[in-house]
This record gives C-alpha cells, structure tokens and sequence, in this order.
C-alpha cells in the first residue's frame, strides 16, 4: 500500500521542513513589505499593491485551476513510479498555461489605461499596471512548477519557489531601482524578479526529477480539463476573496486605506503560516489515501494535522492582538493607526485555520465542483458584504468582511467534506459525529 505507514513524526519530520523554509519566506516577504512601505510610503504602497491585484488576478486565471489538478495527478501517478503520466500532465498543463497567460497579459497590457482610469478612478497607475503585466507569463508558469515540485515530493523547492524567490529577489531589486526610478522601479523589480524565479524554478523541477527530461508524456486531455475546470473557478473565487477588498477599497476609499489594508492583511496571514506548511506536505498524501479508501487513516491523519495547526497558530493569534500597534508601526509611523484592522484580521484567520485542511482534503479527493460552489458563493458574499461595510467603515468594514468570509467558508467546507468524505476534521469534536459514508 502507498501510504500504509504513514506516521505522525514523519507528518512533524516534513512539515518542519516546510516550517523552516516558510519562515525564511515570511520574513523575506515581511522585509520586502518594510521595504515597499519605507520607500514608497503610504500612497506609493497602494498604488503599488493596487496594480499587484490586478495582476495578481491575472496570473490566477492564467492558469486556470491547473495547479491543483497537477498536484492531485502528479502525487499519485509519481507514487505509482508512472513517470509517462507525470511528464505528459506536467507538459501539457505547462502549455495550456503558456497559451492563456500570454493571451491574459496581452489584454490586461492594452487595456490597463481603462483599468486605471474606470475602475480605480487614478489614471496614474496605467503604466504601473501596463509593466506589471510582463509578468503574468512567467509568474503563472512558475507557480505551476512550484505546485509540481510539491506533489513530486520536493517540499523545499516547492516552497523555495512558491515562497521565498519573489520576496527574496524583489528586495534586492527593489533596493537598488526604487531609487532610481521611484514607484515605476518597484515594479519593474517586480517582473524581473517574476523571471528569474521562473528560470529556477525550472531548473529545479528538471533537476530532482530526471524522468522528465527527453522523450513525450502521455495524459489525457478530457481527464486534465475535467478536473481543472471546476478548480478553475475555485481559483478565480479565492483569488476574489484575496484581492477583491484591496480593489473595492480602491473604489471607494483612499490610496492610504488600501496601503494600510494590504500591509495588515499580509501580516495577519502570518496566523496560517503552519496551516500552509502543513498542507505542502500533506496535500499528496490526501489523494493516495482517498485513492486507496482508506477513510479511518485519512481521518486520523486530518485531525493530527489540524490539531498541529491549532497549536501552533494560538500563540501568533496572541501576539497579534497583544501588540498590534507595535507591528503596525515597524512599516512607518502613518501605518499606525490600523492597529484595529490588524486584530480584526487576525481574529479571521485564526478562526480560518482552526478548520484546517479541509480545503485540500475536498479537492484532492476529486470532489471539486463542491469545492467550485462553496468557493462561488462565500466570493459573491465577500462582494455583498464589502459593497455594504467598506462606503460606510472604510478600511475597517474591509477588514471585518474578509474575516466573516473566511470562517463562513471553511465552516460550509468542513461539513461538505463530513458528508461527502466521512471526516470530521475539526479537532476535539471529531468523536461526537458518526460516520456519513
């Protein structure tokens, strides 16, 4: 059997070196924010983070939920030593997305004036938008890669790729064009920076998996399609939820609130940093253990893997609240006062990862048109809800709807994956509900 032995140390053996590497992440990203912040100020920064969304989004669609269909179809055909069936789902995943992400930044390149203009009401941030669009192709390409890395096994480079080669390479970059070229040289360091990970990142996967290398894959493209589809708009969905506040705060409130929105939010997510550790590593053996039925030790691996995050997110939740205006304050003195903002995001994502890995858990057990639906609806609830608390609370209404969001929609995951699956996956409760399946 693939996963009979499966032991909680080896789930601590992996997910410590994902900690590890994640950490190096953090404080890379947490860095290249002071390091936005501290240059650009307030205004720059979001305007910065403003044109990001945008092409933020346009990554997302750009691959079109292919990342996790990669990682569900390369974690079991791998395992299986079927290396013509991962290099064919590898390559044509990869020019699937080649073909899309270049028509995507194509559009958003000619038309981001009208972006600008009609959208965000600042006409200033066109050209900023127009230069960020050259790295659509290569950032959509390297996320896949990355997604590749993770189902093969190759946690470190996963994370490496996904996590740390941005940051890392865009303060260095920035540092030295941001002084030269102002706001422009924050995002110019942007794409290039986009390049050089993609460059990595391939070397990396060609690297550690040799089998890939000469020779035609074979997958079938129905099987690809069918999958990605659904997990398309579960994307499009969470990149929604992610981005839609900072673009609707755009609207209706100053360039000041979405700079002091972004920077909270992106320090508040500090709270899920064991729950994405833990998910780089346990997102394969999800989808052999499903495969295999074995329901009584994916249930036993859900609940060690829930209760780790729970421990270990408490204390960050804690110091949050306990000290946020301090925190705030590491990225400028006017970045202050959305001490408040902090807390209240905070409080979301703790509430959010308390669920878990519940999220994964549905998608990788084949179950993605539930996970399609879920994530359609609590996105059209995040609009609702943006729509009535960001006119009248600004920055605060932002943050207080994003944090309703989340743990609505992890709460509705979690009972999907009781009925559908027949694991509970909320920690201590788990023997109070009987099997559903």
């Amino acid at each position: 059997m693939l996963v009979q032995h499966f032991r909680f140390r080896e789930l601590l053996r992996k997910t410590f070196a994902a900690f590890v590497m994640k950490v190096l992440a953090a404080l890379f990203g947490l860095l290249l924010n002071v390091v936005i912040a501290r240059q650009l100020g307030v205004d720059g920064t979001g305007r910065f983070y403003l044109s990001l969304s945008c092409v933020s989004i346009a990554i997302m669609i750009s691959q079109v939920g292919l990342g996790q269909s990669l990682l569900r179809f390369v974690s079991i055909s791998s395992a299986q030593e079927n290396w013509e069936t991962v290099k064919g789902v590898v390559q044509m995943s990869g020019r699937l997305c080649l073909l899309i992400s270049l028509i995507v930044a194509i559009l958003i390149y000619f038309t981001s004036p009208i972006i600008a203009e009609h959208v965000f009401h600042a006409p200033p941030i066109g050209p900023l938008i127009q230069w960020m669009a050259l790295a659509i192709v290569p950032g959509a390409l390297f996320v896949l890669n990355g997604y590749s890395l993770q189902a093969l096994g190759k946690i470190k480079s996963s994370v490496f790729v996904n996590g740390v080669s941005m940051p890392m390479f865009g303060i260095f970059s920035m540092l030295v064009l941001i002084p030269i070229y102002g706001i422009k040289g924050s995002v110019l360091a942007f794409v290039l920076s986009s390049f050089m990970t993609y460059f990595l990142s391939g070397y990396l996967l060609y690297k550690y998996t040799p089998q890939l290398r000469g020779g035609a894959g074979t997958f079938n493209l129905s099987r690809l399609l069918k999958s990605n589809v659904p997990l398309f708009w579960v994307s499009l969905a969470q990149l929604t939820i992610a981005w839609s506040s900072n673009m609707m705060l755009g609207i209706w409130g100053t360039d000041a609130d979405v700079g002091i929105f972004s920077v909270a939010n992106k320090t508040a997510i500090l709270v899920t940093f064991i729950l994405s550790c833990v998910n780089t590593v346990i997102a394969p053996t999800f989808a052999a253990l499903y495969q295999e039925g074995d329901i009584d030790k994916l249930q036993d691996v859900v609940i060690k893997a829930s209760l780790l995050v729970f421990v270990i997110a408490a204390p960050v939740v804690l110091v949050l609240m306990a000290i946020p205006g301090l925190i705030m304050s590491m990225f400028g003195d006017e970045f202050a006062r959305g001490a408040p903002v902090l807390v209240i995001l905070a409080l979301g994502q703790f509430f959010f990862v308390i669920t878990g890995t519940v999220g994964f858990l549905l998608t990788m057990s084949g179950h993605e048109v539930i996970m399609r639906n879920i994530m359609i609806a609590c996105s059209i609830v995040l609009m609702i809800l943006n729509w009535i608390l960001i006119p009248r609370f600004g920055v605060y209404g932002a943050a207080t709807a994003i944090s309703i969001t989340l743990i609505l929609q992890n709460l509705i995951i979690s009972v999907a994956v009781w009925k559908k699956i027949g694991v509970v996956a909320i920690p201590f409760i788990n023997s109070l509900f009987p099997k559903s399946k």
